[in-house]
């Protein structure tokens, strides 16, 4: 289905396909069938050709199909891609949709490690900011930051035994 979309003309007919899709990737069950979707429609993403309607409905259908941790491995290849297109990102509707599949990737121990040696995004200092306008992406951005930290915490205090240093500045 969404392989197909380039057969359909007009966005508004492409957005009502990646829309149902949108709506059946909501059930967990659905999700099971959509998985094979999720590299396609990654691909949809990030081709810079698409109109913000097109890249909204897809960002939405990558959202609900990356809640799950058991599709993280979809996503995995494309991970600095999508942090790129999230820095790149204009439009604060679609960073937000952009930060909510990063989100919920971040959130996975076995894959938040992808993200530590990526570049720190260019709009970082502003986004971080009082300046920045939009605290609904600050508060994305700021879990997914905190999703990486708590990773990297986790992953160290593995190799810190009680009364060492690491010990106690990971617990302080």
């Amino acid at each position: 289905m969404a392989n197909n979309l380039s057969q359909f003309e007009k966005d508004d007919t492409k957005a009502i396909v990646l829309r149902l899709i949108n709506n059946l990737s909501m059930n967990i069950q659905n999700q099971k069938i959509l998985q094979i979707l999720i590299q396609p429609l990654i691909e949809i993403y990030l081709d810079k050709k698409h109109s913000k309607v097109i890249k909204l409905a897809t960002i939405q259908c990558l959202t609900n199909l990356s809640t799950l941790n058991e599709y993280h491995y979809y996503f995995v290849e494309d991970t600095s891609q999508l942090l790129d297109r999230f820095d790149e990102e204009q439009d604060s509707s679609l960073k937000k949709g952009n930060l909510s599949v990063l989100v919920n990737l971040s959130s996975n121990n076995k894959y938040c490690h992808n993200f530590i040696h990526l570049p720190l995004p260019d709009c970082h200092n502003f986004i971080t900011s009082e300046d920045y306008p939009d605290s609904t992406v600050q508060k994305k951005y700021f879990s997914f930051v905190n999703n990486i930290l708590r990773n990297v915490e986790r992953n160290l205090m593995e190799h810190c035994e009680e009364g060492t240093i690491g010990y106690c500045l990971l617990n302080n």
